[in-house]
């Protein structure tokens, strides 16, 4: 088997002119400019032109202080080492995103690969949109920390989204009830058109009542994947991981839920087209092992708006006996018997 190259510098790359595929968005020099090295702590305190991609190296912090009344036209951060992940992008300030209509190729996405993402300090959600619409939102290797019972990224007012919403092979520990991606009861945008969330780990020390991806019950998303994910002591109530309009297709395969104290009937989907949905796509191998009398679903009401879809398999054994199940590290390999579901890191 050939060995595969560690990649020590993207940035090389980059400055030789080679482009960076961050999920399905590409990064070039070509497109973007000059990249700025990250090489020593630093700290952004005010919107400047350069703003647009960034390499930190490993153990280094870059920390986002700018007023949150400002807000940023784009924001590509990758952690330079493709094997040291401790580069750190850190939140100082709520990060408002803002997508102007020029230059169209480079403005709207906002991208963090293989770094810490650090909000923990804040007290309010971590990222908001200022302008309707944004191109990408994509968080890919990265492990995410929130802060305690605050949102990912918000767009509660109507008619604001973000056109592709992606967090994969990420690691994400919750402290408090929160949401992914938070549109509120308000917010009635139907341009979502993907939202991917696949190979993650999202768990919480202790047993959590209310957590979603996507809290949006009058929006629509035309395309959902939520595919290979471990979720740990994550209830969700009848309202759902995800709840909302889906159009076109859902994608749901070999995700792994271990909830205990379950104290009510639990969703991963809660569909406002739930009983007149007739979707594309696949869902089947997905497990849930639970404790108690309550029932864990897929969708409301045990239907399958997916066609050739199968319902989840409720476990009367614990994956994870055998296996590895760590709290204080988010490290969750399930046994052998199970090896094929939820998240696996290289």
């Amino acid at each position: 088997m050939e060995a595969k190259a560690v990649i020590s510098s993207y940035k090389a790359l980059y400055d030789a002119g080679q482009t960076l595929m961050i999920g399905g968005v590409e990064i070039s020099k070509d497109k973007y400019g000059e990249a700025t090295l990250v090489d020593a702590d630093k700290t952004l305190t005010e919107q400047v032109e350069s703003y647009g991609v960034f390499f930190v190296n490993p153990g280094v912090t870059l920390t986002y202080n700018v007023p949150s009344t400002i807000s940023s036209r784009r924001m590509i951060v990758i952690g330079n080492n493709e094997l040291d992940n401790t580069a750190c992008f850190k939140l100082a300030q709520r990060f408002q995103t803002n997508q102007t209509s020029k230059p169209e190729d480079i403005d709207g996405h906002f991208i963090w690969q293989n770094v810490v993402f650090d909000a923990s300090a804040l007290t309010q959600a971590c990222m908001t949109a200022y302008t309707a619409e944004q191109r990408n939102v994509i968080f890919d290797k990265c492990e995410i920390k929130l802060p305690s019972g605050k949102n990912l990224f918000e767009a509660t007012s109507d008619g604001r989204y973000v056109k592709n919403f992606v967090i994969q092979n990420c690691k994400i520990k919750i402290e408090a009830n929160s949401n992914m991606l938070n549109l509120g009861a308000n917010n009635t945008s139907s341009n979502f058109e993907t939202m991917k969330i696949v190979n993650n780990v999202f768990y919480a020390e202790t047993p959590l009542e209310n957590v979603k991806l996507f809290n949006g019950q009058k929006a629509t998303v035309a395309s959902v994947e939520v595919s290979n994910n471990t979720f740990v002591n994550l209830q969700t109530t009848t309202s759902g991981y995800l709840h909302g309009t889906v159009s076109t297709s859902i994608v749901c395969l070999n995700n792994l839920i271990y909830s205990t104290s379950v104290g009510a009937n639990q969703l991963v989907f809660r569909l406002i087209n739930n009983d007149s949905a007739n979707l594309t796509g696949a869902c089947s191998k997905n497990i849930i092992y639970k404790d108690g009398t309550f029932n864990w679903q897929l969708f409301y009401g045990g239907k399958m708006p997916v066609a050739g879809g199968e319902q989840a398999e409720i476990l009367k054994v614990n994956p994870f006996d055998g296996g590895t199940f760590d709290l204080s590290t988010g490290t969750f390999v399930p046994n052998a018997t199970y090896a094929e579901y939820g998240a696996k890191f290289e």
